[in-house]
C-alpha cells in the first residue's frame, strides 16, 4: 500500500508555488533526477514492486507519475537545483560557447561538448523550442499520364519538412 504521508516542496524558481506530494511522489522526483531522467527506473526504485522497468504496467505508472502537474513541477525544481549546484549559469553556458566558436589552430569544436552546452542553456531558459504551426487538412493528389487519372495519394497536409526521413 502506498504511502499517504504528506511532504511540502517548493516550486520550480520564481514560481511561489509550494507543491503537496505523497512521501512516494517527492522520493520519485528525486529519483529521477538523481539516475539522469530515467522514469521507469526511478518507479521501481521507489514503488513497491517486483516488476521490471520493462514491464509495460510500470512504464505506464511512471508517465502518469511524469504527467501529474506537482510531480512535473517537483521535478522542474529538482532540476533547477542540480544546475545551480554545478555552477551552470547562463554566464557560463555563453563564455564556454563562446569558446567552442572561436576555437582556433586546428581544435574544432567537439559536437557531444556543444549539444551539453545546448541542453545546459535550455535548462536554464535560455532556448525555448517555439511551436511550428501546423494544418493538418485532408489533401487528395490525382496525377494525370497520358490525360487519364493514374495515381490518387490521400492523406494530410504537414509543414515542411514534417515525417521526412531526412530530417
Amino acid at each position: 500500500m502506498a504511502s499517504r504521508k504528506a511532504v511540502s516542496a517548493p516550486g520550480p524558481h520564481g514560481s511561489g508555488l509550494e507543491l503537496h506530494l505523497s512521501l512516494k511522489q517527492e522520493l520519485f522526483a528525486q529519483e529521477y533526477i538523481r539516475n539522469g531522467g530515467n522514469a521507469t527506473r526511478a518507479y521501481c526504485s521507489t514503488y513497491d514492486t517486483t516488476l521490471t522497468p520493462a514491464s509495460n504496467s510500470v512504464q505506464v505508472e511512471a508517465s502518469q507519475l511524469l504527467a501529474h502537474h506537482q510531480v512535473s513541477q517537483r521535478i522542474q525544481r529538482l532540476a533547477e537545483d542540480a544546475i545551480l549546484a554545478a555552477g551552470v549559469t547562463p554566464g557560463w553556458a555563453l563564455a564556454n560557447l563562446r569558446r567552442e566558436a572561436d576555437a582556433q589552430d586546428g581544435v574544432r569544436a567537439k559536437p557531444a561538448r556543444v549539444r551539453a552546452l545546448e541542453l545546459a542553456m535550455r535548462n536554464l531558459g535560455m532556448i525555448k523550442d517555439q511551436a511550428v504551426p501546423t494544418s493538418n487538412v485532408p489533401i487528395q493528389v490525382t496525377f494525370h499520364i497520358g490525360g487519364r487519372p493514374q495515381v490518387v495519394v490521400e492523406g494530410e497536409a504537414r509543414a515542411l519538412g514534417e515525417g521526412h526521413a531526412s530530417e
